[in-house]
């Protein structure tokens, strides 16, 4: 019938541009003699039909431009008709009506399915029965059904047109709880949620004669001694706070009320059954005071006895947060031989973050910018993954721009080389405190095999070639540690034990403000072997000391005659060495034996752990054969000649001693300047590129004008 209707039109067409030159005919009063009784029809996704009369003085024929459309004519009725639009788009088809004289048309409208992102969580109900009314949005009333006789289903319209779907359960008077499936469908999608109906409560009672006792901990799993039990039991852990957030003032009240849930779990195989005197371990608990309850069970009923018997233990320092919130602080990552501090904000709650501090950007930038990485949350694994990302900032060198990027590194050919491309670099999986990482597995264009990625780093991408923005990069061989933790609403205390302070090892790790009376120095401490030693920056710019930890005081340690560069050369011809080294009372340079540390800073942390104070030590100095005591004042970067003439600084001021530190609040330190690259990077395509060149100068008792260069390496 839709294939003749279209020849007839097809016909009529030709006929009328034989008879008449394309114009319709009409009667001797200039009015159609066919009108349709109908404005434009819209038909909905899941089908449906429609009519409508046709006005004509004689008979006329129905065509329609798509066949999606039926068509049927009973006189002067025309009814049209769709089946079910499986596509998210809406289509359209034009129907028209002829009589030989005149013609007529309207539009047929069939709508589009949509997304509904409609989900419905199971339902757990009261033996008494309940009525539950599921909301939702959507242009359509859903579909549902179940096979369970004790629920009636039906559709209903809330306020402002919101969907409702009625869920009506009755009272189980069944001696079992029961639970049923409903199934749904609402446009392209169909989903099913299950209704869990507990029976009529039972009295729980204590049996005392059952021998419940708590055995302690051992790594966050808690161990429950049970004895004299006969027959069947089940042991779960309950928090004190469930029960106040409950309303309920003992254990009976809440087990009364969650008999049929616990029941359910236990069929589940959630909650293990046993028989016999057993130790009985339990993790995964929530932190503060929690009741180990035994419950009385019987297998051939599938449900609990109504005796119990319980014994409170406490959680000490639980792990509160969510699998999101674990990655959100500081961590300390290995790259060669610096130590960098990762700083992963929230960036889209629970499902991606912000990263800074990878490759230490800002120290690199003379305006000390950093420009932090996005990652993503795995919310199913709990990992973090970091994409390959482009274009962070653009960087001039030598008046050339180029774009500051983060790749992969592979080994091709036996060399080290970063990957380009659109591809996820690395996956970061969590431990207790730590994380390890993952590389991922390229295939390569115009290569054969695998190339697993072994590494990441930032370069400065130009036309040309790249340059790499620093000389070691971030190896994933390695397990990265956290310093300070984020629950999602603020920062945690930072992990550690108590060795001689209230924060342990942990307790200096992060931001500081150091203050000596004269200079205001921003500090950076960061791990640099776990429970030991520490890198601590901002005293001198790009140079980095070491600290010592001592675990018995709880005090950390700067040494004296640590060698921080060589061959630096001064403007006067002189090539110098720079140490770091003491000041003494007697304003003379204690440099020391270079073959042997001497201790020139004593740091002591407060008991809050938010502030600290350096103290100088007392240096041992000979002289002529005398021993001098000398009380060191300050330290800092000094230039030593091969033949010993040494050269201070005035760009490296030093820090005098006593000076205080102090938690600083928040954020990154910088320095100030234009956004000029201030290292030499290495580029792949030339032996060495030359950095910009910064001034210094240096002043004391040695004093001379100079630039500073760094020596291509």
């Amino acid at each position: 019938m839709k294939k003749l209707f279209g020849i007839l039109m097809v016909a009529l067409s030709v006929f009328s541009l034989a008879s008449c030159n394309g114009e319709n005919e009409i009667d001797e009063k200039g009015a159609p003699t066919i009108v349709i009784n109908s404005k434009d029809i819209q038909l909905p996704a899941k089908g449906g039909e429609s009519s409508f009369l046709v006005d004509s003085d004689v008979d006329f024929i129905v065509s329609v431009s798509h066949d999606w459309v039926s068509v049927s004519k009973d006189g002067n009725r025309v009814k049209v008709a769709a089946e079910k639009n499986s596509s998210l788009q809406g289509r359209y088809a034009e129907l028209s009506v002829s009589n030989g004289k005149d013609g007529a048309s309207i539009v047929i409208n069939q709508l589009g399915y949509i997304s509904s992102d409609v989900e419905f969580d199971d339902i757990s109900v009261s033996y008494l029965g309940q009525f539950v009314e599921l909301e939702y949005e959507y242009n359509d009333f859903i579909s549902a059904s179940t096979d369970a006789e004790w629920i009636i289903l039906d559709n209903a319209t809330g306020a402002e047109g919101a969907r409702i779907l009625r869920v009506h359960v009755g009272e189980n008077k069944t001696e079992r709880p029961r639970s049923a499936t409903i199934e749904w469908t609402l446009g392209l999608e169909s989903g099913s949620f299950v209704v869990k109906q507990r029976k009529e409560m039972k009295e729980y009672s204590v049996n005392n004669s059952w021998n419940i006792s708590y055995l302690g901990a051992d790594n966050d799993i808690y161990k429950v001694g049970v004895a004299g039990v006969s027959g069947e039991y089940a042991v779960t852990a309950v928090p004190a706070s469930k029960l106040a957030q409950g309303g309920f003032s003992n254990v009976a009240e809440y087990l009364t009320e969650s008999d049929s849930d616990i029941a359910s779990a236990i069929a589940d195989g959630e909650i293990a059954v046993y028989s016999g005197d057993k130790t009985v371990e339990l993790s995964n608990l929530s932190g503060g005071e929690n009741y180990a309850v035994v419950l009385g069970y019987n297998s051939s009923k599938s449900e609990l006895t109504g005796e119990y018997n319980v014994v409170t233990f406490k959680v000490d320092g639980a792990d509160l947060r969510t699998p999101y919130e674990k990655w959100l602080g500081t961590w300390a990552v290995q790259r060669g031989s610096e130590t960098d501090t990762w700083t992963i904000t929230e960036n889209v709650k629970n499902s991606s973050y912000k990263i800074d501090g990878i490759d230490d950007i800002a120290s690199g930038l003379t305006s000390g910018a950093s420009f932090p990485i996005d990652a993503q949350f795995d919310s199913a694994t709990g990992d973090m993954i970091i994409h390959v990302q482009t274009g962070l900032t653009t960087v001039n060198i030598n008046d050339e721009p180029t774009s500051l990027d983060l790749y992969g590194v592979i080994i091709y050919n036996g060399n080290e080389t970063i990957v380009t491309g659109n591809y996820d670099i690395v996956r970061l999986k969590m431990g207790k405190g730590t994380a390890t990482m993952e590389g991922n597995v390229l295939h390569l264009s115009g290569a054969d095999g695998e190339f697993p990625v072994i590494g990441m780093r930032h370069v400065l991408m130009a036309e040309e070639g790249y340059y790499n923005f620093n000389p070691e990069y971030t190896l994933f061989d390695q397990t990265i540690m956290q310093l300070t933790k984020v629950d999602g609403t603020g920062t945690g205390d930072d992990p550690g034990t108590d060795p001689g302070s209230n924060k342990g090892y942990a307790g200096w790790l992060g931001n500081w403000t150091y203050s000596d009376g004269t200079n205001n120095f921003n500090v950076s401490i960061t791990q640099k072997a776990a429970n030991s030693t520490y890198n601590v920056s901002g005293f001198a710019q790009e140079y980095v000391y070491e600290a010592v930890y001592d675990s018995a005081t709880g005090a950390i340690e700067i040494n004296g005659t640590q060698l921080l560069d060589t061959g630096i050369e001064l403007s006067n011809g002189a090539v110098v060495n720079l140490y770091l080294l003491a000041v003494d009372s007697e304003d003379y340079i204690e440099y020391g034996n270079p073959d042997k540390n001497y201790r020139l800073v004593i740091g002591k942390l407060s008991s809050d752990g938010k502030s600290a104070t350096f103290e100088g030590d007392v240096y041992d100095a000979v002289y002529g054969g005398q021993t001098y005591h000398e009380e060191i004042i300050s330290f800092g970067v000094v230039g030593m000649t091969e033949d010993d003439k040494l050269y201070t600084l005035s760009s490296y001021p030093h820090a005098n001693l006593p000076g205080s530190l102090s938690k600083a609040s928040s954020g990154v330190f910088r320095k100030a300047g234009s956004e000029v690259y201030s290292k030499k990077p290495s580029k792949v395509y030339a032996a060495s590129v030359r950095g910009s060149e910064e001034p210094f100068s240096f002043s004391g008792k040695y004093a001379v004008r100079t630039q500073y260069y760094r020596r291509a390496k």
